[in-house]
């Protein structure tokens, strides 16, 4: 692909320069990780659970996707606001600002996709949170799997498609 012939080239521009191998692999190294990052998709979770924050960034990032942490509503608001996130895990019970608070707040400014994952899983409270501009709601304990699923399935609904028109 075009982005390895550029790597490949810098590469062996880099050797000409400086035939240091340990800075060639470290700058390879960088590289790829910096690539890397561009192109996964980038999570937030807002879960005051500092646990389950950490079991769902271990399975996330194994499934492919950056994902970074908050513990609190209103640090959910100010991350959002420093990084272009595609996707938010949002919590309903957590302190400072809670997920409902928060989802009002980010729905004023922006159409971040964003997934309740709570504890509150009544019925009335999946309704409010739809109602109120979340694309999804899963209830917790949940299926790593399954949250997974929804997270790629309301990336799908949210990505521009290709309008061309295709022959029949």
């Amino acid at each position: 692909s075009m982005l390895c012939k550029g790597y490949v080239k810098a590469s062996k521009q880099f050797i000409d320069n400086d035939n240091s191998v340990l800075n060639l692999f470290s700058a390879s190294i960088s590289s790829i990780h910096f690539l890397t990052a561009q192109t996964m998709t980038q999570l937030l979770i807002a879960d005051d659970d500092r646990e389950l924050c950490q079991l769902l960034d271990d399975y996330l990032s194994a499934e492919g996707f950056a994902v970074d942490c908050v513990f609190d509503g209103q640090a959910a608001l100010e991350q959002i606001n420093l990084k272009n996130y595609e996707l938010l895990i949002l919590d309903v019970m957590m302190p400072i600002k809670n997920g409902f608070d928060t989802l009002t707040e980010i729905r004023k400014q922006s159409q971040l996709p964003i997934i309740m994952l709570t504890a509150k899983g009544d019925k009335i409270d999946r309704i409010v949170g739809l109602e109120m501009g979340a694309d999804d709601y899963i209830s917790k304990p949940c299926d790593p799997r399954e949250l997974v699923a929804r997270i790629r399935a309301v990336i799908r609904r949210v990505t521009p498609h290709d309008t061309a028109v295709r022959p029949k």
